[in-house]
């Protein structure tokens, strides 16, 4: 272990060995591979969809979404709509646990359009989620909370599908399931939701460098959100050498997608910054908002690299 100084708080270098992909779950094109059944063989074909945007946010002022599904691929797709809940982790999403369900769901205030379609290769679709506005006002007549938020997920399956596919030496049927889920909040109570949105800030703790098994360096750290609502941005890396004047800071690395659920007050990032070694010099770590928070900076910690020694 290596310390490096720093300023803000200690910056340690440490070596990783189980970095997980956590944020696969937001990739815009989603491939799934299907185990193929057919006589006395076996292969794998790939299907995929294309969902934008990977997250939406609903309020009493702006109360109607759509999502656009696309089908790139090859063959006919069927795709169910509905909704499913679950609880953010470090690692991605869990199952919730039954007593958050009344107070996180957002699904009984929300509907959605169509609940069933079909894409032919090539084709997209739009589906349309709105309020219901008076499940919706039952609720404010029984909360007097200043700010709410709740989350369900967007779920788009498909049943797996008898489809030719072609093989040297003959034909193959394979069954291709697929399934995608994108985070909706909804945010209402019985203050101006920009007035909350505002109070959003973010704190970082517990920063440290960690090597990966491919010998380059990332950067990890705690960050703490403070406010009533979730948190939405990315978390930019960029690096000043010592001694170079007037050079603009390098960009190392940033993460999109950066994300802290109502549920948490705190989740654990790593940004990757794509170099074995650090010079000496200012290594600046940023979270800047996005979507509703675009142009927001909600922290910035600047660390001071003494350099390989």
């Amino acid at each position: 272990m290596k310390a490096l100084s720093a300023i803000n708080g200690g910056l340690i270098l440490r070596r990783h060995r189980d970095f997980n992909a956590i944020y696969a779950s937001l990739m815009a094109f989603v491939i799934v591979m299907a185990f193929s059944l057919g006589s006395n063989s076996t292969a794998f074909a790939s299907a995929e969809i294309g969902v934008s945007p990977l997250r939406a946010l609903l309020t009493p002022n702006s109360s109607l979404k759509e999502i656009r599904i696309s089908n790139p691929s090859d063959r006919i797709i069927e795709l169910r709509v509905s909704w499913t809940d679950l609880n953010a982790t470090n690692d991605g999403y869990a199952p919730i646990p039954i007593e958050m369900r009344e107070t996180l769901s957002a699904a009984p205030f929300l509907s959605v359009s169509p609940a069933f379609f079909r894409l032919e290769p090539g084709a997209d679709a739009k589906v349309t989620i709105s309020i219901n506005k008076s499940a919706l006002k039952n609720e404010l007549n029984q909360n007097s909370n200043r700010y709410i938020e709740r989350r369900s997920h967007l779920l788009f399956s498909s049943s797996a599908a008898r489809t030719p596919l072609r093989k040297a030496g003959g034909g193959l049927q394979a069954d291709l399931g697929l399934s995608i889920s994108i985070p909706i909040h909804l945010r209402f109570g019985t203050a101006k939701i920009k007035q909350g949105e505002k109070r959003m800030r973010a704190e970082f703790s517990a920063s440290q460098l960690v090597r990966e098994d491919d010998g380059t360096l990332s950067i990890e750290t705690d960050v703490i959100r403070e406010g009533p609502f979730s948190i939405f941005g990315k978390l930019d890396a960029e690096f000043q050498a010592k001694g170079v004047r007037r050079a603009k800071p390098q960009a190392l690395g940033s993460m999109d997608n950066a994300t802290i659920h109502i549920e948490n007050k705190r989740r654990r990032f790593r940004v990757r910054l794509n170099r074995e070694e650090l010079p000496a010099g200012v290594l600046t770590l940023r979270y800047v908002g996005r979507g509703e928070y675009s142009g927001r900076i909600f922290n910035e910690k600047v660390f001071s690299i003494s350099g390989p020694k």
